[in-house]
């Protein structure tokens, strides 16, 4: 139950605070969802944050915008975040706010070949996801069939093309 327009005013005390105090940087963030005030410039902007909770914090957040392109580019820059987890969870946020976007498509393929099992693997379970809303990934067809003679993520990959459906059948084929 979300306090909506009142809630302006915690805002910038909000956001002092997690100055401050930037351990209850994910908490912060979950209070301005609460009070309706979730602000993706906000939420982008704590993407540059230094504290790594608040940059996990943001992406969870993030990940609540299903197919927003305009998203994409900002939640790629964390890719490379010195953080395993918030590498992660931009991974995971690709895969909810990167339908259609070739850009996302692209950085998860890329993600596929990654020496780091948790990172290939989410980026396959990410096609996955974009798939089943029903975006066709052309461009990770190909590299979802090569990922199925990876041992170590082969499951990921076969799990991410019963997602992509009838349109992997051609290729599977071949």
């Amino acid at each position: 139950t979300a306090i909506g327009p009142a809630a302006k005013d915690a805002v910038p005390v909000l956001m002092e605070l997690q100055k401050k105090a930037p351990d209850l940087a994910s908490q912060i963030t979950y209070a301005l969802k609460v009070f309706g005030v979730s602000n993706t410039k906000l939420l982008l902007d704590q993407l540059k944050d230094p504290n790594p909770t608040a940059r996990h914090a943001a992406l969870e957040m993030l990940k609540e915008n299903w197919d927003d392109n305009e998203l994409v580019a900002p939640v790629i820059t964390v890719l490379n975040d010195k953080d395993a987890g918030n590498t992660l969870e931009a991974i995971r946020t690709l895969g909810c706010v990167g339908g259609g976007s070739k850009e996302a498509e692209a950085a998860l393929i890329e993600l596929l070949g990654s020496q780091n099992f948790y990172d290939s693997s989410e980026a396959a379970h990410s096609l996955g996801s974009i798939a089943s809303r029903g975006h066709p990934l052309v461009n990770a067809i190909p590299a979802l069939i090569a990922a199925l003679k990876v041992d170590r993520i082969r499951n990921d990959a076969a799990f991410a093309l019963g997602e992509v459906g009838e349109n992997a059948v051609p290729a599977l084929l071949k």
